[in-house]
């Protein structure tokens, strides 16, 4: 029975050996074409066996990775880039290469067709969208890309000089591809709009914050302007008539970059004004001494002024008088002061007076030592005793009544013979006492002139 057995052993050996084989070839592989995956299972032991078993068509130029002579059961993935028709054509549609790739990069693309180098500001287009050259293209059945390099373009910004290289067909958008912003108080020396076709120079003045106090209210603008003037002109905004601007207009933009915009207006006033009317007078025997009678009444001129009234921000600054003219004249008042001196009585507690005027005065009281002086003073101005009968005035009525003799009620007949300060605004009497029986007086009392008359009357008395 042994002998049978033997000759098994071998056979067996190697069946299981081959499976063994088999099971270690099946494995999982991830195939990548143009950037589309897919997973399938092979026993396949070199990779061109597993694109066949894919079922796809693939060229012998077709990029492989790894290798198609490669083992299979040592990788887990194998990537493809089949080759694709490539044309690139220039900005007029004349075709500067045709070749086959299976390159994806657009730049790349560039160099193999050995046509030019893709530099800053140049354009890549396909089916009119502009591509990045560092982004692989999509998947696609043919690629016709259009290269269009870029124009020189030197931009002179705020004096400053900045040169750049642009495809774009605009220069307002050739300036955007190269980051500069433009605000609409920038200043361009060329329209936005203008075709960018060739080298070009362009003059760009960036406008700067300023600030005008116009109306008592502060506008933020952008400015390019360098004068006063300049600057408002940018920003809209004009003087009218008299209007003027701090700083002056000619003068440069101050450094705090602050302007005041003064709105000047003018208007014209007549003013009317009063001409007072003078009064004459004028003695007579007619009227009673003390009295007066308007003889003619008198009556206001008017005088009228033509004025130009000056306002600046709504503020009155300045009048100035260009002309006036009187409408009417004033009409003087004549008034008679009376002369004649009707003598009259009086019943008194002393007996009848007779007297020629009288007045009404305020009266107070002094003596000796009563008369808010730091001293007693006993004598009078005329050298009289200071005691009761006689009386002080101002130093007017005294220089021309002193001596004459009066009546005042409640106090009795006196003699004027001292001076006092008296009250300002007010016919003022100070009646005199002796120390031992003064009396304070702070009163309206009817003063009364005793005859005989003088023979000089004062007439109106000061």
């Amino acid at each position: 029975m042994k002998r049978l057995i033997l000759p098994t052993i071998p056979l067996g050996l190697m069946l299981l050996g081959f499976l063994l084989i088999q099971m270690g070839l099946y494995h999982h592989i991830t195939l990548t074409v143009d950037g589309i995956s897919s997973s399938q299972d092979t026993r396949a032991l070199l990779v061109s066996q597993v694109l066949n078993e894919s079922g796809l068509a693939f060229s012998s130029t077709d990029e492989v990775f790894p290798s198609a002579l490669s083992p299979a059961f040592l990788t887990s993935s194998v990537r493809v880039r089949r080759v694709r028709p490539v044309k690139i054509t220039g900005q007029n549609k004349t075709t500067l290469a045709e070749f086959v790739s299976a390159e994806r990069f657009p730049a790349n693309l560039l160099l193999l067709a050995g046509t030019t180098r893709l530099f800053p500001g140049d354009l890549l287009t396909m089916n009119g969208r502009t591509l990045d050259p560092r982004m692989p293209l999509p998947p696609d059945n043919r690629y016709v890309l259009t290269y269009i390099p870029g124009v020189r373009i030197t931009l002179i910004e705020n004096n400053r000089p900045h040169v750049f290289y642009s495809a774009r067909p605009t220069l307002a958008e050739a300036l955007a591809e190269a980051g500069y912003t433009l605000s609409s108080a920038d200043v361009l020396s060329a329209p936005p709009a203008t075709p960018v076709t060739a080298p070009m120079t362009v003059t760009l003045l960036r406008a700067a914050p300023l600030s005008i106090v116009l109306d008592n209210k502060t506008i933020q603008v952008q400015s390019t302007g360098e004068t006063v003037g300049q600057a408002l002109s940018s920003a809209g905004m004009s003087l009218q008539g008299n209007d003027y601007t701090i700083p002056p207009e000619d003068q440069p933009i101050p450094s705090n970059r602050s302007i005041q915009v003064v709105r000047v207006r003018e208007e014209i006033v007549l003013e009317q004004k009063t001409i007072p009317f003078e009064t004459e007078t004028v003695s007579s025997a007619e009227v009673d001494i003390d009295q007066r009678q308007v003889l003619q009444p008198g009556q206001n001129g008017l005088q009228v002024s033509r004025v130009r009234v000056r306002f600046e921000n709504g503020k009155e600054v300045r009048r100035s008088t260009e002309s006036e003219w009187t409408v009417t004249l004033p009409v003087k008042q004549k008034v008679a002061v009376g002369t004649r001196i009707p003598l009259q009585k009086l019943d008194t507690p002393s007996g009848t007076i007779e007297y020629y005027r009288s007045m009404s005065v305020y009266a107070t009281s002094y003596s000796p030592c009563n008369s808010d002086a730091n001293r007693c003073y006993n004598s009078t101005a005329n050298g009289m005793r200071v005691q009761r009968g006689v009386i002080g005035v101002t130093r007017a009525w005294y220089n021309l009544l002193a001596g004459q003799r009066v009546y005042i009620p409640g106090y009795g007949i006196a003699v004027i013979a001292d001076i006092g300060a008296g009250i300002p605004g007010k016919q003022w009497i100070d009646l005199g006492f002796s120390d031992s029986d003064y009396e304070s007086w702070h009163q309206n009392v009817t003063l009364y002139f005793l005859t005989p008359i003088p023979p000089n009357v004062q007439w109106n008395l000061p």
